[in-house]
């Protein structure tokens, strides 16, 4: 009896202190798979950059937005600075990736940070857009995605697959989201929140 007893107390503790270590391990995890190398001083200019264009007005999105795919078809038969495209199942969204997070790539497309890894690569692949006001437009429902859900990028004709882990909410000055390491590639996406008066950022990471 004495010995049952023991054991049931024993999975009792194992049970309270479940939570502790899971969370202590996802941290550990996560930080390992962000550990911070060195970051260009132009990719911290062309961040705090993007983060004014956050504030842009977003009348321009409702006089301006037309269908997705009718977008991509422009950008693609327009562009000479196509990337590529992202697609996310999940929240029914397809669109062309441009080079560089200018004003005016953001207002028709994702833009992808320059200065960051391509897609593929490892390291950190950094792609931002806008949220509009009208359901589904550009960004604008990244905040539904949760971890494990999938992240298609395309690239000359070549599909990288990535793996969301991590979606957090976070200051404009942080820039612990361009954060990479040696061995991983990482894919980080980037928005804007609230629609409204931008106070922070939706900050989605995916693993290939």
């Amino acid at each position: 009896m004495k010995k049952m007893s023991y054991i049931f107390i024993t999975i009792g503790i194992l049970t309270m202190l479940y939570p502790f270590f899971n969370n202590f391990y996802q941290s550990y995890w996560q930080q390992n798979l962000l550990n911070q190398v060195d970051i260009a001083e132009s990719v911290i200019e062309d961040y705090q950059l993007l983060n004014e264009f956050f504030y842009e007005e977003l009348d321009y999105f409702e006089e301006q937005e037309v269908d997705t795919i009718e977008r991509m078809e422009e950008v693609v038969n327009n562009s000479s600075n196509l990337l590529g495209t992202i697609e996310i199942a999940k929240i029914n969204l397809r669109l062309p990736i441009l080079l560089g997070t200018s004003s005016s790539n953001l207002r028709k497309a994702a833009g992808h940070l320059s200065g960051t890894n391509f897609p593929g690569e490892i390291g950190n692949s950094v792609i931002a857009a806008h949220r509009g006001r009208k359901y589904g437009v550009l960004f604008n429902r990244l905040e539904e995605l949760e971890a494990g859900d999938k992240i298609v990028i395309t690239t000359k004709g070549e599909k990288h697959e990535y793996t969301i882990y991590l979606k957090k909410f976070v200051e404009p000055t942080d820039l612990s989201v361009l954060n990479r390491n040696s061995k991983d590639r990482i894919l980080t996406l980037i928005t804007c929140d609230p629609i409204n008066n931008p106070t922070h950022r939706i900050i989605i990471h995916a693993k290939m």
